[in-house]
């Protein structure tokens, strides 16, 4: 999976979320540190890690799946042409997305050289709904080569999965900036 450099109001809002504490295995981490005598554990600040990677999967997942509704939206479906050069198509009819629910997880392993001396994996439930305005999509023989939002704004709610439970953490809604996305040649 090709992981986005998140996005800054997405980091923003996870690092709210995890100052109310309500993740166990993260807490559980932090503890297991201050207790082990090895001083490189000490000096990894799991939340930090923890914050950058969840901020990174929840904007990856965003959006790869709002690129997924645009190319199956009406809108793009009128306006593909065939044409063998690339073109622009700028999007304006969006209608409000509902994202299907993804679940980004985060595998903590706390290790002594080859050792592992703990291991949690916590997994999550994102549910977003999606406004974008203004998004460019660039195509070639009806391909998608580029994507960019113009603006987006999402309203996103963020459980934590216990088995078939879901706690609720974190819900918001606002815009957000995020980067667009280039497919590789082939």
């Amino acid at each position: 999976m090709v992981v986005l450099e998140p996005s800054p109001e997405i980091v923003e809002e996870v690092a709210a979320m995890l100052k109310k504490g309500s993740i166990p295995a993260l807490r559980e981490a932090g503890n297991r540190v201050r207790k082990t005598p090895a001083p490189s554990l000490k000096s990894i600040d799991i939340p930090a890690e923890f914050q950058k990677l969840l901020s990174s999967y929840l904007t990856t997942g965003l959006v790869r799946l709002s690129i997924q509704k645009v190319q199956a939206s009406d809108e793009l479906q009128q306006s593909l042409q065939d044409s063998r050069s690339a073109y622009t198509i700028l999007l304006h009819r969006l209608p409000v997305l509902r994202l299907p629910e993804y679940s980004p997880y985060i595998t903590i392993a706390l290790k002594s050289g080859a050792t592992e001396i703990w291991q949690a994996e916590t997994t999550f439930s994102v549910t977003a709904l999606v406004t974008l305005r203004n998004t460019l999509v660039t195509l070639r023989e009806e391909k998608l080569r580029e994507f960019r939002f113009g603006s987006l704004n999402a309203g996103m709610s963020i459980y934590l999965k216990k088995g078939p439970i879901e706690e609720a953490l974190h819900s918001f809604k606002r815009d957000l900036t995020i980067p667009g996305m280039m497919a590789g040649e082939k």
